[in-house]
């Protein structure tokens, strides 16, 4: 089933989420530093005109900045808030700021050689329409690197609910990356390499996960206007079926599944 997601929600929660990102933002952390170390040695040379979209408070900006530090580089995300904060950082070269949706990038055509995201996509409904802006403002010979969060991403939590609910909370889907693949490949990129990794984390219990994904601005449910994972008699009822079914390694704490895959594309 498609993901369904409302944009405007998605800015709503990224926004409210500006001030605690920083603190609950690990995983997004790990993952920005492997994408950026995966950009191919020979751009050093030749300083990127980079894009990076979804930039949020700017973690893959300041990995951009060391390591390209002659590089002129776009932040881009849908959060004005998150745009503030990244500003405060106070990045060099100062990065330009704009404000914009992934599926209607602000940008001419081919204005870029380098475009990163770190795990931005799945919060996308069309992602046939938002790889085709990508190579859209990709130069030929240009690269886009990106992590997404895949099938399989918390998984216990998924089925944690539908044993409560019977089934009936639709919380949200994660694409595969044989499907991200397909995408990438049907907007014109060649797909260079792609891989998944399983990262587990431990959670002081099923509250505490959901203040982490809360403090990042992640909603999980699918379908637009439903109440969130953080309200609600069902939320109480699932505490103790996730610490059952999904206890961490440890005495205490709880178990919770991020699959990440990394693709680097190419257009030709």
């Amino acid at each position: 089933m498609p993901v369904k997601i409302d944009k405007r929600v998605v800015r709503r929660s990224f926004s409210r989420a500006a001030s605690t990102y920083d603190s609950y933002s690990g995983i997004q952390r790990y993952a920005a530093r492997m994408l950026v170390d995966a950009v191919p040695q020979e751009l050093v040379a030749s300083p990127p005109v980079a894009l990076d979209i979804g930039s949020g408070t700017g973690e893959i900006l300041g990995l951009l900045a060391d390591r390209f530090p002659a590089s002129m580089v776009t932040a881009m995300d849908i959060s004005q808030e998150m745009l503030k904060k990244s500003r405060l950082k106070g990045f060099k070269p100062t990065p330009y700021f704009v404000s914009g949706d992934l599926n209607h990038l602000p940008f001419w055509d081919k204005g870029f050689n380098l475009i990163t995201s770190g795990l931005t996509y799945q919060w996308v409904t069309d992602l046939s329409g938002a790889f085709a802006e990508a190579f859209r403002v990709v130069e030929p010979g240009g690269l886009f690197l990106l992590s997404v969060m895949s099938e399989g991403t918390l998984k216990e939590l998924n089925e944690c609910f539908n044993k409560v609910t019977n089934g009936e909370t639709e919380l949200m889907d994660f694409v595969s990356v044989s499907s991200l693949k397909r995408v990438a490949r049907a907007a014109g990129f060649e797909v260079t390499h792609a891989y998944e990794e399983t990262i587990e984390r431990e959670y002081d219990g099923l509250l505490g996960l959901l203040r982490a994904l809360r403090g990042i601005g992640a909603s999980m449910h699918r379908s637009v206007g439903d109440r969130g994972l953080g309200r609600g008699t069902r939320v109480k009822a699932a505490v103790p079926v996730y610490s059952k079914l999904f206890p961490a390694k440890g005495e205490v704490g709880v178990m919770a599944t991020y699959n990440i895959a990394y693709l680097l594309l190419r257009r030709p």
